[in-house]
């Protein structure tokens, strides 16, 4: 008798088991996987984070080793007093360097993007000449993205400004790049933490760039840059990075860089921030823009120039 009875207790047992205990546990493992990101998501965020090195161009790679790394207080702290200007709202300048190489979805949406950015055009590579005809067609801004010999001496571009290069070069250089890049209203330097120090190269430079009527923008690759001394001495003002918008090519980092832009803005009145034509540069910017838009006047590099210039009524000079 008892172990009739301990069968019925085991079967009813099981019946219990099956109708209830199992579909209330598969039903919380299925919530439980719902929750969780499909792998595909997880991957996406791990890519944003980390760019393997394998994937970044060599002039890229070797280009963000040179810019100077800033922290949000060196940023606050900047010299604001001096630099000061009064605008209705904050202005941002952004610039994206090295377009030339190649070109590809990412670089032709910038272009036809509506938020105003001034390209950098690396002279004497496969596209330069592609990409300045489609950025004067769209209304693009451009200048020259020039390229300047570095400390680390590996230097593989075209026609690079070194301390060592002649006065005379360097006026055949610029004048070179300037008849293949119409359209480019002054210049900028590739690299050039090496150059960018030396006081002889770089009053030829803008010296020469002053005769033209066009403007130097200092990519700020060494903390030992001579411009603005130069700047002063021949009455001639110049623009200055004041952040590096992509050091580290993850979206993350990238937001961050331009909330310290537009920080620094809210502060001085504008600020100037260097990107690179890069995919993720790209897509990070155009989401910060779509927020962000409203709250600044987006300018390119000429209005920018013109209206400092204006401000410190040192020149008459106006960038057309």
């Amino acid at each position: 008798m008892r172990t009739v009875i301990i069968s019925v207790v085991i079967y009813v047992l099981t019946i219990v088991v099956i109708v209830v205990l199992i579909p209330l546990f598969s039903e919380r493992l299925s919530i439980s996987f719902s929750m969780s990101p499909p792998n595909n998501q997880v991957n996406k965020v791990e890519q944003e984070t980390v760019i393997p090195a394998e994937e970044i161009p060599h002039f890229l790679e070797e280009e963000i080793t040179e810019y100077q790394e800033e922290s949000k207080e060196d940023i606050v702290e900047k010299k604001i007093d001096k630099e000061k200007i009064h605008t209705d709202k904050p202005l941002i300048c952004i610039i994206l360097d090295d377009y030339g190489y190649t070109t590809n979805e990412f670089i032709l949406e910038s272009i036809l993007f509506d938020l105003k950015l001034t390209l950098a055009i690396i002279p004497f590579t496969d596209y330069s000449k592609y990409i300045s005809k489609l950025s004067k067609q769209y209304n693009k801004e451009v200048i020259i993205h020039l390229p300047m010999a570095s400390k680390r001496g590996k230097d593989k571009e075209k026609n690079i400004i070194s301390p060592k290069t002649t006065k005379k070069e360097i006026i055949q250089i610029i004048d070179k790049a300037f008849s293949e890049i119409p359209n480019a209203i002054g210049l900028n330097n590739h690299k050039g933490s090496l150059t960018t120090k030396d006081y002889e190269t770089m009053k030829t430079i803008i010296s020469y760039l002053k005769e033209k009527n066009k403007i130097f923008v200092d990519s700020y690759t060494t903390v030992d840059i001579v411009s603005p001394k130069i700047s002063e001495e021949i009455s001639y003002p110049t623009l200055k990075r004041d952040v590096f918008l992509d050091n580290n090519l993850s979206r993350f980092y990238i937001l961050d860089r331009l909330d310290d832009l537009a920080m620094l803005a809210s502060r001085r009145g504008y600020a100037v921030g260097i990107g690179h034509a890069k995919e993720m540069t790209i897509k990070t910017l155009k989401e910060w823009y779509i927020e962000n838009k409203d709250k600044y006047n987006f300018v390119t590099v000429s209005e920018l120039w013109n209206m400092l210039t204006s401000s410190r009524n040192k020149t008459s000079h106006k960038i057309q």
